[in-house]
């Protein structure tokens, strides 16, 4: 089973694959059975013929889609596997079920960190996963993601459909009054009853978030081992794998933002400042030259203080933490996200 499984999964960039052909070679499985008429199910599986012999990889609905096969023995083993919280990868040669491999996300040790992080800015984290709800919901616990905030087995379809339900949630009812009630003007209660607005981040490394990377107001490609598909959809790109790279991102937006906003306030205010005085005939052209090319530098100057170290410092502060044997530890490379 784990040649032909390993032979399968070969041509496979998916994760799981490389975690089936790291567990057949452990096992001393040689997967170089010849693989012909390859088809990705999106969503469930592969289907092939592998050595002259059909095989189907993926999950439960893939068996019974390809393979016909939806008795005791399938649902035995997906119930085992949820119960681990684990991903199934089930396994059907020639039409017949022969066994299961699960595979479990590790979770990386700084993403209850960086979950936590974003909560402190008040913003909320959503997870948007393909995988089943058990093994979301393991993921979830243990990054610290609310319950309710767990999507699972989404397709990039109902991802992308995700993204666009969290930016505009759902409205509640309004009263049989209609739109404008009480004695306030149409246009001002119109105005108060206007849909919210959330602004959505959705960061991801896969082809399958590359809708929803692209439909999001900020997709965040994971560029270090992310596909080319989600860095082509993604408006940032962190070349780290380090999940902390995203707050710091915002931190870094935020402060430019506020600078940008600093520097044409004082352009504004500056001109305005010399143009009264001026119509008077109260200011000499080398006073307007000496204004003019002064604001220029101290806005030049107002925009260099953004910088990486400025941005990250706050960060590591942030990330000393105390471990079970009461040690406080800092990361060092928290500056390196940025």
């Amino acid at each position: 089973m784990l040649r032909l499984l390993g032979s399968l999964e070969r041509g496979s960039s998916h994760p799981l694959a490389a975690a089936v052909l790291g567990y057949a070679a452990s096992q001393g499985a040689v997967c170089d059975a010849p693989v012909e008429g390859l088809e990705v199910v999106q969503g469930a599986g592969l289907v092939a013929t592998v050595d002259g012999r059909r095989v189907a990889a993926g999950t439960a609905g893939l068996m019974e889609l390809h393979a016909d096969l939806s008795g005791p023995e399938v649902t035995a083993a997906q119930h085992a596997i949820d119960a681990d919280g684990a991903t199934a990868c089930l396994v059907a040669v020639d039409g017949r079920f022969v066994g299961w491999l699960s595979v479990r996300d590790v979770v990386r040790p700084e993403a209850e960190e960086a979950v936590a992080m974003l909560r402190r800015r008040g913003i909320v984290a959503c997870m948007l996963t393909g995988d089943g709800a058990a093994a979301a919901s393991a993921v979830g616990a243990a990054t610290g993601i609310s319950s309710d905030c767990v999507f699972s087995q989404l397709l990039p379809q109902a991802k992308l459909d995700k993204v666009a339900e969290l930016k505009h949630p759902a409205q509640p009812a309004q009263g049989s009054s209609g739109c404008c009630p009480g004695v306030l003007p149409i246009a001002a209660c119109c105005l108060r009853r206007r849909p919210a607005r959330v602004f959505v981040a959705h960061c991801g490394d896969g082809v399958n978030d590359a809708p929803a990377l692209a439909a999001a107001d900020a997709g965040i490609a994971m560029g270090k081992a992310g596909s080319a598909a989600a860095l082509e959809a993604g408006s940032v790109a962190l070349f780290t794998n380090d999940i902390r790279a995203v707050p710091a991102a915002l931190l870094l937006a935020r402060a430019a933002g506020a600078t940008i906003w600093q520097n044409v306030i004082f352009s504004v205010v500056t001109k305005v400042a010399v143009l009264v005085p001026a119509a008077l005939g109260r200011f000499t052209l080398w006073g307007a030259v000496l204004v003019d090319v002064g604001a220029s530098l101290l806005v030049v100057a107002n925009a260099l203080r953004v910088k990486c170290g400025s941005i990250c410092k706050p960060i590591e502060r942030a990330s000393a933490s105390t471990t079970s044997c009461g040690v406080a530890t800092s990361h060092s490379n928290v500056p390196h996200c940025c």
